[in-house]
């Protein structure tokens, strides 16, 4: 078999996906120039016949008899690009994993031969379903970066902890050897001691064994006249000479892979001249350590969301402004990887205009001059402004040849340009920064700031900068001490109306209750121009994190207002729901429903919205306005404090607390021991405690019953609240919150309360509009909980649940008799939920809403289960979603004479469905009907583009033909649900409308 065979099978022949070699590839791509230049050595990984190309990714390469199949492998696992590797040899074929690569024979792990090329054929590919399949083979753990950022945290502790080196000399030390291995691996040549020569990791190893000689060539390099000069991880001789040599023996094990502590080290098959920025990020995040990272909050960004923000930002700018000079602020630049990214497409630019050659003088002074007039940094970690430095210094030794990098000079612009203080601060350097960007404006302000909430010394200079701020903007806030507030606030101070900002922050900016004053500060004062939501996918953004459960992230895009009013500026909004594309190759695959645009003054008026957009569609706002106007809150009926009072429980305190003396003895409950409608008995102790952190003596009625008890935590499958009617008094924790009854007669209020927390309006509510299901944790706060509309008329069903789940759980309950009325869980739920749902006059597309949430919603945040469910034939879901669209159109095109006709077919990967009209002529309309083939013709002729691939990344197609219109959706259930229907068949009336009626 050959390679034209191969692309054959999979059925890239002849497709603009598949780019080979020898039809000059460069032209047809748009990689970052780091992919560009490494496809483009003449060594082994340069010798490919062609790559698959999806989203600007190279996510297949094809080599055909290459010369030495060792340095293929090696090259392609440290390329860290690549996930599938299809080589031919012999007329074998063998599909290896290129995130693999086995220690004892050097060679990528094998995934098959010519059998398993069935499973990457082009419809595969672009619909996902290969991903989905190998997802478990293609994972981070052996990946290069991955196992190499292993050995490195292991030298780093162990440089720490055992030769007590402070961490800004280990990193220092690390730092500077990966440096000299870029320098070998590049094939720089070295001139030390009036020797001029290619240096080997074994001339390293060498040099580290001998200290002295070790910090006289750490001088050379630093020299500014005979080395490299600049900022690289400076190291004074005084720092060299205290270290002990048994730490250099360490560094020599580990340049050699002879450290063993309990994982391979690969120092050895590393390529340093390859390297990727992401793996500096994420040096940066060893080198400050897990403790000092949690303790600042500051996380390194994964290169996708550099990559996007830099396309949205910088390169937006370049590609609509001349030269290319943008001048770039990263207000906390940690490892410069937004620097880095920006400083490329203005190196790229400068290239494509001037058509200058890499070897020519001007263009080393271009790189110097574009850095010193565009790259500019701040960040309180002196490491981090160090690892930035070295970052934009590899960037510019990218663009230069071996022979160039010789006799470079990098620009010194520690203090100038990247500058080591808190951006909060008064001090001359950021105050000159500040005073210059009103005259010569910062073009685009970028960053990922940090997110811990301030506390202590730390904060206190922010806390300076927000009571200065509101002595001229009394308005100006910052809530719950949230650093990521400050920092948007404060890049105001350095952007004109002009000055485009993209910051990324926690989502729970946008959601917080208690964060509401900001929001409404923060949109009276910028235009927000876009809300790219990963809150959704807050598990997978930063899963290579040192603490990768941290919060959930947005990006805001947005431009100082200057005064002027905001309410009318359009917002986009965003949220990227959880795909296989996006797990493991961080490709955005976004359906027409993910994206959603909301005026401005909206965001104001419903601060709920935010949420709405998150999960929910104009359908769902429409639902929850009505059910909040025609109803009362909880909070409105147990307002009345001299029927109703409410709280939470205590909290322990190991000392330092308050007397819990008059509290001992009592009953006391676990929020565990909180059941669905009862309480378990077997779980109720005495408080034994002698302190707690409050007493709550002032409002020590909430013990006293009869009470309901709700868990804090919301149930973890059916996204409900577990609340139980205490009749005995009872102490608890803050992990659950009582409603206390006064009056025996209002004890049916907490029973509709209860049954309210069990259905399906409960879950629904919570998703589109508690502040952190789905968001962070799946769990309520008061305010949550309170703003629910409010039921009547469950009381009665709720009691007889209520004596069941008694009985069944063993549970005691004072004065009650034995008798119980069995009734099945599904006949309560279905109960529940008519009886409410007929409460409220909920419609038949209120219905779909709530299943939608229930059914898709609820799995995607709990499992992500429903992602890849798929329908099969017969299946009601598509019958229903079609049906919606007969109801629609139907009567319309009959009461003129046609028909409505509809044709589907469902595959493994997609599903296709066109409506039509005919005459009434049943034999007429037989000639619509498609068959497998015709329907696979009719996608691919539907668009000139390969509709497949964007069906990958926008999930659906559709159009209009000359008799009706077509819809193409890949097979994923949620896509095709009745209550997305409902939103299809809209869009399609409208277009219809517009139209003049017209198909």
């Amino acid at each position: 078999m050959t390679l034209e065979d191969v692309y054959k099978r999979l059925e890239l022949w002849n497709k603009d996906c598949l780019v080979r070699r020898r039809d000059n590839w460069k032209a047809k791509v748009a990689f970052p120039s780091r992919i560009v230049r490494l496809l483009d050595k003449n060594d082994s990984l340069g010798a490919f016949d062609a790559f698959f190309v999806f989203d600007n990714k190279p996510l297949i390469l094809f080599y055909e008899e290459p010369k030495d199949i060792r340095a293929l492998h090696r090259a392609i696992w440290n390329f860290n690009e690549t996930p599938i590797v299809i080589v031919v040899e012999k007329s074998h074929v063998n599909v290896c994993n290129g995130f693999k690569l086995l220690k004892d024979d050097k060679l990528l792990d094998t995934l098959g031969g010519a059998d398993q090329l069935d499973d990457f054929t082009y419809f595969k590919l672009v619909t996902g379903e290969t991903w989905q399949s190998w997802e478990s083979k293609l994972g981070k753990d052996n990946r290069v970066d991955r196992l190499l950022l292993k050995n490195i945290e292991i030298v780093l502790k162990e440089l720490c902890d055992k030769y007590a080196l402070a961490y800004t000399e280990a990193n220092a030390l690390v730092g500077k050897i990966i440096f000299i291995r870029y320098l070998i691996d590049r094939k720089v040549r070295l001139h030390y001691r009036n020797e001029s020569k290619y240096w080997t990791n074994d001339d390293l190893c060498n040099l580290l064994g001998k200290k002295d000689e070790f910090s006289k060539f750490i001088s050379y390099l630093q020299d500014k006249d005979i080395g490299f000069s600049g900022d690289v991880f400076p190291l004074d001789k005084d720092i060299i000479a205290a270290i002990p040599d048994e730490a250099f023996q360490l560094l020599i094990c580990m340049l050699k892979s002879e450290v063993e502590r309990g994982q391979p080290f690969l120092f050895d098959m590393f390529d340093f001249s390859v390297l990727p920025i992401e793996f500096i990020s994420n040096v940066y995040e060893k080198f400050i350590g897990k403790e000092n990272q949690s303790k600042n909050g500051a996380y390194y960004t994964p290169t996708f969301l550099v990559d996007y923000i830099v396309k949205e930002t910088v390169l937006e700018f370049l590609n609509h402004h001349e030269g290319c000079d943008c001048r770039v602020l990263d207000p906390s630049c940690g490892s410069g990887i937004f620097l880095v990214a920006s400083l490329r497409q203005m190196i790229d630019k400068y290239i494509r205009e001037n058509g200058i050659q890499k070897t020519d003088k001007r263009f080393k002074k271009a790189l110097v001059e574009i850095v010193s007039r565009n790259i500019f940094g701040i960040d309180k970690d002196l490491s981090a402004v160090h690892v930035a430095i070295f970052s934009i210094y590899l960037t510019l030794l990218d663009y230069q040849s071996p022979a160039d990098i010789e006799n470079f000079k990098f620009p010194s612009i520690f203090g100038k340009n990247l500058i080591c203080s808190n951006t909060f601060s008064r001090d001359a350097v950021i105050h000159d920064m500040e005073k210059t960007a009103q005259t010569t404006p910062f073009d685009i302000i970028i960053g990922n700031p940090p997110w811990k909430r301030g506390g202590g010394a730390d904060y206190a200079c922010t806390e300076e900068y927000i009571r200065v701020k509101q002595q001229t903007d009394c308005d100006c806030v910052v809530t719950n001490k949230e650093i990521s507030q400050a920092f948007l606030i404060r890049s105001l101070d350095f952007a004109t109306e002009k000055t485009k900002c993209a910051l990324v922050v926690t989502s729970k900016n946008l959601y917080d209750r208690n964060a509401k004053k900001f929001r409404e500060y923060f949109l009276r004062r910028v235009f927000i121009e876009e809300v790219f939501e990963l809150a959704p996918v807050r598990r997978e953004v930063f899963n290579k994190s040192n603490d990768s459960a941290i919060g959930p992230a947005c990006i805001l895009f947005f431009k100082n207002a200057n005064g002027q009013k905001t309410d009318n500026q359009i917002v986009t909004h965003v949220s990227l729901k959880p795909s296989v594309s996006f797990t493991l190759f961080k490709i955005f695959s976004l359906s027409s429903r993910d994206i959603q645009q909301v005026q401005q003054n909206r965001l104001m008026t419903y601060d709920w919205l935010w949420k709405i957009l998150l999960y929910g569609s104009y359908l769902d706002f429409q639902f929850v306005a009505q059910l909040k106007g025609e109803n009362p809150t909880i909070q409105e009926v147990i307002a009345d404090k001299d029927r109703f009072i409410y709280g939470t429980g205590i909290q322990f305190s190991k000392k330092n607390g308050q007397s819990a003396e008059h509290l001992r003895g009592m009953d006391f409950v676990d929020a565990d021991a909180v059941l669905d409608f009862s309480i378990d008995s077997s779980k109720i102790t005495k408080f034994n405690k002698n302190f707690v952190h409050r007493t709550r003596r002032e409002r020590h009625d909430i013990f006293k019953a009869p009470m309901l008890l709700c868990r804090k935590g919301l149930d973890a499958k059916r996204l409900t609240l577990r609340s139980a009617l205490s009749y005995k008094d009872m102490l608890f924790k803050d992990s659950l919150t009582a409603i206390k009854a006064y009056r025996q007669e209002d004890v049916a209020v907490l029973r509709n309360i209860a049954g309210i927390c069990a259905s399906d309006i409960f879950t629904y509510f919570a998703i589109n509009t508690f502040s952190s299901v789905g968001v962070e944790r799946e769990q309520f706060l008061h305010d949550d909980l309170f703003e629910m509309p409010y039921c009547q008329g469950l009381e009665a069903l709720v009691e007889q649940k209520e004596s069941q789940a008694l009985v069944e759980n063993a549970c005691v309950l004072d004065g009650f008799d034995g008798s119980v009325t069995d009734m099945d869980n599904d006949d309560f739920m279905n109960n529940l939920n008519l009886i409410i749902k007929a409460v409220w006059n909920v419609s038949d597309v209120e219905n779909d809403l709530l299943d939608y949430a229930k059914t898709v919603i609820r799995p995607l945040i709990v499992s992500r289960s429903w992602e890849f469910s798929r329908l099969k034939e017969r299946d009601m879901c598509l019958k229903k979603y079609m049906q919606i669209f007969i109801d629609r159109f139907a009567p319309e095109f009959e009461v003129n004479g046609y028909k409505f006709y509809c044709d589907h077919i469902i595959m493994e990967s997609w599903i296709g469905v066109r409506f039509y009209i005919n005459k009434n002529k049943k034999d007429d309309a037989e000639k619509y009907l498609f068959s497998q083939k015709k329907w696979i013709n009719f996608l691919i002729k539907v668009s000139q583009s390969q509709v497949t691939e964007r069906l990958f990344v926008q999930k659906d197609i559709r159009g209009f033909e000359r008799n009706g219109f077509y819809i193409f959706k890949p097979n994923i259930r949620r896509l095709w649900h009745p209550a997305i229907a409902r939103l299809d068949v809209e869009e399609f009336a409208d277009a219809i409308m517009k139209s003049g009626g017209a198909i």
